[in-house]
């Protein structure tokens, strides 16, 4: 799991702009994130013009709105 993750985060490096905008987060104007995916997971990035960070990796297979508010949550809570 980890090398295939691995060999799709690793295209980024040349090819940034070809994720598309996270859905959940278009929904809220926010179009800087990005994400591609990789059966059955989503890898959510940002990129400017000289780096690439991944955010989170997600399974594909949970429901992304339930992703989503546990983390605004775990966000807007702080750390346990």
């Amino acid at each position: 799991m980890f090398q295939r993750i691995r060999t799709v985060a690793d295209t980024l490096e040349s090819l940034p702009d070809r994720g598309r905008a996270v859905p959940e987060l278009e929904l809220f104007g926010l179009t800087s994130q990005r994400e591609v995916l990789t059966s059955p997971d989503r890898i959510v990035y940002r990129s400017d013009q000289e780096t690439v960070v991944v955010m989170a990796v997600f399974d594909g297979r949970r429901d992304r709105h339930d992703v989503l508010a546990e983390r605004l949550l775990r966000a807007a809570t702080g750390p346990a």
